[in-house]
């Protein structure tokens, strides 16, 4: 029996951030770098390269989706049912890593993965962590086994025992995206952030997304430097839900569409302290932004009107899917877009988060000359500020600090 597996009498489950030499190989200004993955499938979410698998034989680099709305990191494993095609690498094969290990019933790892339904139930030292199931929004499903094993970025800083699922089987993936598998970057317990925050490290990181249809790949970034012009907004709590929460709550406080503020209801974004309904969360696994219905229309109609009013003749709007306004461009992308209004989301605090047209209305790679509004009215709580909108904008999460800045960033 291997002195390091899950099932040796060894084994020391319980290490902590003093321990972080044993954790983690010198972070210094760890990188990952963020690639859009239109270039890759027809998919409008961002991927980083991740490499798992601690030896130089089993070492295997796969794309994950970037998701600052979720807190648990997974990859599709061997053997795996209904597992979607991945980019480059085939799927992850666990018994070739010989630094993996299966998650056993009392390792803290377990414990944040279950929450108020854990029990150990007397259980011998050598059981496996029971096996995880999660949905998601759009009705996908994984389930698999908690493993660790060494996680390893483009920088080169290697994070050792990191935790994430083996997912065997993933439901419901649509067409999928190419990618292997989920980046959590969330609060959660599980969540990368906070895996380096009980390493001894800072749990803050940025990044700052490419234009979906580039070619540009940019960064995703920890414990870097803070760009100097960056606005901070505060991060809010939601009570109700906090333990089980993983979203980053900040507070909304207006919206102007062409420099012109919206007659917005008072309190239309808040989020209800009693129920822990509505708020506005920022979400890089989204690539859609979605405000409440009333807000969304006021907006709507402001854009709309903006356009009808720079164009000689009154284009056809029409929907497409979700998204009720669209447009089939026989002009050059750029003189649309010269059409377009810019909207900025106003923030406590004085921060401001413009979202120019090109980020407003994005070419359908695969359905081109159409173009949609990649904001729609939310169908749930809470809305959410999607990628598209996030589009070169350097954004900072200070969780240490309860804060997200913005910045105008050349990614």
């Amino acid at each position: 029996m291997h002195g390091d597996s899950v099932f040796s009498p060894f084994d020391d489950t319980s290490k902590g951030p003093g321990d972080s030499t044993d954790w983690l190989t010198g972070l210094r200004q760890g990188q990952v770098g963020v690639y859009s993955g239109a270039n890759y499938a027809r998919s409008n979410h961002y991927l980083v390269r991740v490499t798992f698998g601690g030896s130089s034989t089993s070492r295997r680099e796969f794309y994950l989706l970037m998701d600052t709305g979720s807190g648990f990191t997974w990859i599709q494993c061997e053997p795996c049912v209904e597992c979607q095609p991945q980019i480059d690498m085939p799927i992850f094969v666990p018994n070739t890593s010989s630094t993996l290990q299966y998650v056993n019933i009392l390792d803290v790892h377990c414990v944040d993965q279950l929450g108020d339904r854990y029990t150990s139930g007397g259980a011998p030292p050598f059981t496996l962590c029971p096996p995880y199931r999660r949905g998601y929004t759009g009705g996908a499903v994984i389930s698999g086994q908690l493993v660790r094993d060494t996680l390893t970025l483009s920088s080169g800083d290697s994070l050792l025992s990191m935790p994430f699922g083996c997912t065997t089987a993933f439901q419901n993936a649509g067409t999928g995206g190419g990618f292997a598998g989920l980046l959590g970057l969330s609060r959660g317990p599980l969540g990368f952030p906070t895996q380096l925050q009980r390493r001894g490290y800072s749990e803050s990181f940025s990044y700052c997304l490419p234009g979906v249809h580039t070619s540009d790949i940019s960064t995703l970034t920890f414990n870097g430097p803070i760009p100097p012009d960056t606005a901070f907004t505060p991060l809010l709590t939601n009570p109700p839900i906090y333990k089980y929460s993983p979203y980053y709550y900040v507070e909304l406080t207006g919206i102007s569409v062409g420099g012109s503020l919206l007659p917005l209801r008072e309190y239309v974004f808040d989020l209800n302290p009693d129920t822990g309904e509505g708020g506005f969360v920022i979400d890089s696994g989204a690539p859609i932004t979605t405000l409440p219905r009333a807000a969304y229309v006021e907006l709507r109609d402001a854009i709309r009107g903006a356009i009808f009013a720079s164009s000689e003749t009154q284009p056809r709007v029409y929907s497409s899917g979700l998204m009720d306004t669209c447009f089939l461009v026989k002009i050059a992308i750029e003189t649309f877009h010269s059409m377009v209004p810019s909207v900025t989301l106003h923030f406590t605090e004085g921060a401001d988060l413009e979202i120019p047209p090109q980020n407003l209305f994005i070419p359908r790679k695969h359905l081109q000359p159409q173009v949609c509004l990649y904001i729609h009215h939310s169908v749930s709580s809470p809305s959410v500020i999607g990628s598209m909108a996030q589009q070169r904008t350097r954004i900072t999460f200070d969780p240490e600090n309860q804060r997200v800045g913005f910045a105008s960033y050349d990614c």
